[in-house]
């Protein structure tokens, strides 16, 4: 197994990022995205792992990816990149996070499906959130960016057992990260730790065609 995780410099990506280490027992097998870097390179060096630097927030450049990707061989892609609206948010910055978190990982999950077609496995991690299941107007764009990973996802769900394709999906709550700093509830909110546990122990356990269980339901519920 060799494994890109896209956004692995912090929050859920650094704990997945350690885990997958620990999981293949090799840092060399895992691959990390970032869009700083510096933190990229630091990172890097002190996990052992490979990186390259990329920003989503320009899809037209997103064929890079693509290369690095064949290149590497990697048969396992975990899209976990994403950004949260704040208050002072102006329409590019919508733009903005509608690219990182909906149309450079749609972009991306779709190239790795045609690709991992040719070789009749692979494995695509969506980390998506409640906002891709429940609309809330106060979250209106990343409800939208959510709502569209969700739909995506499920469309090539089917086609990819086809080819021995598994395809997990994760909807998680407000996570302990940087994103959800400041808000009065953060103490009580899952951990990262945890939820990379639960991703990467189970990746054997599920099957092609994959929607998220009532296992993780009750987690995420339990943090509500």
């Amino acid at each position: 197994m060799s494994v890109l995780i896209t956004g692995g410099t912090r929050g859920l990506g650094f704990e997945l990022t350690k885990k997958f280490i620990a999981y293949l027992g090799d840092p060399a097998k895992v691959h990390i995205t970032g869009r700083d870097p510096m933190k990229l390179k630091l990172i890097a060096a002190q996990l052992g792992v490979c990186h390259v630097c990329h920003d989503l927030s320009e899809p037209s450049k997103i064929t890079t990816l693509f290369d690095y990707i064949q290149n590497h061989h990697i048969d396992t892609l975990v899209v976990n990149a994403a950004i949260y609206p704040k208050i002072s948010f102006n329409t590019l910055d919508y733009i903005q996070l509608l690219n990182i978190n909906l149309v450079s990982s749609v972009l991306l999950m779709n190239y790795f499906y045609e690709y991992r077609q040719k070789h009749e496995n692979g494995t695509i991690v969506s980390i998506n959130s409640l906002a891709g299941l429940y609309p809330n107007a106060e979250e209106r764009f990343y409800c939208a960016s959510k709502f569209g990973l969700t739909g995506f996802v499920q469309s090539i769900q089917e086609k990819c057992s086809y080819h021995n394709i598994k395809v997990c999906e994760y909807y998680f709550g407000a996570m302990k990260t940087q994103m959800a700093e400041g808000r009065k509830d953060y103490d009580s909110l899952i951990c990262p730790q945890e939820a990379a546990d639960m991703i990467v122990n189970n990746l054997n356990a599920y099957r092609s065609h994959y929607s998220i269980s009532q296992k993780v339901k009750k987690l995420i519920l339990k943090h509500e």
